[in-house]
């Protein structure tokens, strides 16, 4: 399947849209969420299996500036969900949104 580069990056994700898109489901909506707070950040892997819904957060890639500020040390995760499931893909975070058929 092709994937837009915010999925592509991102194989926890791609592997979860995968298995949606293997039991008949055709659209997804994939939210982010930078877990993590600057200045002293220390977000894990982990803490992407502790937001709610527990279960529909998967861990794409750790990053010392994340969302927006930086920090002075650790690092911050960025968490994807799947958070519904329809017709097409929709990829949205809090500023763009993009469109594709995963089928």
């Amino acid at each position: 399947m092709d994937y837009p580069p915010e999925v592509s990056s991102c194989q926890n994700l791609k592997n979860k849209l995968d298995d949606i898109s293997s039991r008949g489901c055709n659209r997804a909506v994939v939210k982010e969420y930078w877990q993590g707070e600057a200045s002293f950040c220390e977000g894990a892997e982990c803490d992407c299996s502790r937001l709610e819904p527990y279960g529909d957060w998967v861990y794409c890639k750790s990053d010392d500036i994340g969302d927006v500020s930086s920090c002075w040390s650790g690092e911050k995760v960025l968490c994807n969900g799947v958070v519904y499931v329809d017709k097409d893909l929709e990829y949205a975070d809090n500023i763009n949104s993009w469109y594709s058929t995963i089928l």
